[in-house]
């Protein structure tokens, strides 16, 4: 089972257990609440596994916007003046 569907799947059981207390025994909301616990440990892991890609201390995931980029709708010689056709979807 992958990791969001056991954070998933733990939440809704002990939800359940919270709302119908007679549906599971007390070891049994324990060990949900360990899985739970668990599970968002390991997936908090693997995205700090996975986000060692190229980036370092100083690098950011967000984009900065340089002196060279054009505001919004002016014309900065990227786009063609190709014709579009008066119908969409119509080559």
């Amino acid at each position: 089972m992958r990791i969001k569907d056991t954070i998933k799947a733990a939440k809704k059981a002990i939800k359940l257990a919270e709302t119908n207390p007679m549906m599971y025994t007390d070891e049994e909301i324990v060990y949900m609440k360990r899985a739970l616990r668990q599970a968002k440990m390991d997936l908090a892991a693997k995205r700090e596994r996975l986000g060692k890609g190229f980036k370092n201390g100083t690098t950011t995931w967000t984009s900065k916007t340089s002196v060279s980029d054009a505001p919004g709708g002016t014309d900065d010689g990227v786009r063609s003046e190709g014709e579009q056709s008066p119908e969409p979807g119509e080559p």
